[in-house]
């Protein structure tokens, strides 16, 4: 905000615009142009930029009590792990993992098992939105899914939700399923101690 407020937010997004963003803040403003957009390829500019397919949720929020962090003794300098946070939070392909485990091994030496973790809890994010999931709680020993609310979503009778369906009859006595209010489908899994543990899990959902 304090770069745009010295280089003229104005003379980039015009007055009205720049007003705005004042108000609200650069990153509500930038999430809120996000989503605009995305509704305009989807809609308006469909035939221009194509239908997404099997895309049901639009992001995944991860909630844990396990560390998954960068700590301090590995990288010291504060900025430069914000940066490293920062590529995470924006990457989804494999290629892209491997790629920033390998530049951190080779500046700072071996990877802590939290930031390990860390990086599995990437690649937890990316199958959870594959299959529909908006939230994914790992508390407690246990990991706790919220499915897409929208129970009118093609995702109810896709390929994806039967195999949800097959792993729960598979395993009774360690899953459940259950309607939490009108519109929010929760599948809780027991004895989920570690992220190694739950990268595995959602392995296994999507094969």
């Amino acid at each position: 905000m304090r770069d745009l407020d010295i280089r003229g937010a104005g003379n980039i997004l015009g007055a009205e615009q720049s007003g705005f963003i004042t108000d609200i803040g650069y990153d509500a403003y930038n999430k809120i142009l996000s989503e605009a957009m995305e509704e305009l390829k989807e809609s308006e500019f469909k035939n221009l930029y194509g239908e997404k397919k099997n895309e049901y949720v639009k992001e995944c929020t991860i909630e844990t009590d396990l560390e998954v962090l960068i700590p301090d003794s590995y990288i010291t300098n504060i900025s430069e792990r914000f940066k490293i946070y920062k590529e995470l939070d924006s990457m989804s392909e494999e290629e892209e993992l491997q790629k920033l485990s390998s530049e951190l091994r080779d500046r700072f030496g071996k990877i802590p098992q939290q930031t390990l973790d860390l990086f599995d809890i990437v690649r937890i994010r990316k199958s959870a939105k594959e299959m529909a999931m908006e939230k994914v709680v790992l508390k407690r020993d246990k990991c706790t899914i919220t499915f897409v609310r929208n129970r009118e979503s093609e995702f109810y009778s896709s390929e994806k939700f039967q195999k949800i369906l097959t792993f729960v009859n598979q395993f009774p006595q360690r899953c459940s399923l259950k309607e939490e209010g009108a519109e929010s489908l929760l599948l809780i899994i027991n004895n989920i101690k570690t992220i190694s543990q739950a990268k595995k899990m959602f392995e296994y959902l999507m094969k």
